[in-house]
């Protein structure tokens, strides 16, 4: 099931792992989507986000790659595959303070 058909609630822990750009360097980071802060505002955006319509391109040269998994979904996505909503989802997760 994608994430958004018919209003799906999301729960548990999103975690994000980029890879990649220039310096290669890997960042991770995971959010509770019930107790952390931010919580609210991703899975709000999880809610409009369908992970079978993220568009799949080729890698390209020194960009990020996103490991996301989100409960039991996992997707692999390049930073130009980024939707606004998923940007702003992976944003939360790898930097609190955003």
């Amino acid at each position: 099931m994608a994430a958004g058909e018919g209003g799906e609630a999301w729960a548990g822990i999103v975690s994000v792992r980029r890879s990649g750009g220039f310096a290669g360097r890997v960042t991770d980071g995971e959010l509770d989507l019930t107790t952390d802060p931010a919580g609210a505002e991703a899975a709000a955006l999880l809610r409009r986000i369908d992970l079978s319509r993220i568009p799949k391109t080729a890698p390209q040269p020194d960009r990020f790659v996103y490991a996301i998994r989100i409960g039991d979904h996992e997707l692999r996505v390049h930073e130009q595959d980024l939707t606004p909503e998923l940007r702003r989802l992976v944003e939360l997760v790898l930097d609190p303070t955003a």
